[in-house]
């Protein structure tokens, strides 16, 4: 299944998200559309969130149940799935941190490299808007 990651300002996830967030990842649960959250990094006031999702519609759903925007979303390759992340994934996820957001979490499309993974905030915002991702 693909992995994808996006980012959250921490000062805009009220705290009992904060811990249903990291309880899910803990567990490895996998919530009604098909997500399961892998990780989570908290650095300098953001929160970077590491998922299992058929696609990113379905990543956007889980975003929505939490009230969480979804409009930063990245695919990341090179991950085998492991829940808890392995100390190799977990370079993986770093390095891709460096490469999109080398300067903070927002704007990615401004901020990242050539040949960074493609930016799909404006699908999930219109798949969200256009009714087509109701829930299941």
């Amino acid at each position: 299944m693909p992995t994808y990651i996006d980012c959250h300002p921490l000062a805009a996830i009220p705290k009992p998200v904060q811990q249903q967030m990291h309880r899910e990842a803990l567990r490895g649960s996998v919530d009604r559309h098909g997500v399961q959250p892998l990780a989570h990094w908290v650095t300098d006031g953001v929160i970077y969130c590491v998922v299992h999702a058929s696609n990113p519609d379905a990543f956007c759903r889980h975003h929505s149940d939490r009230g969480l925007t979804c409009d930063n979303v990245h695919p990341i390759e090179g991950l085998r799935g492991s829940h808890p992340l392995r100390a190799e994934e977990t370079e993986v996820v770093r390095a891709v941190l460096a490469n999109l957001w080398p300067a903070g979490c927002w704007r990615p499309s401004a901020t990242a490299g050539q040949g960074s993974a493609p930016d799909l905030q404006v699908a999930c915002k219109s798949r969200l808007n256009s009714g087509n991702a109701t829930g299941g």
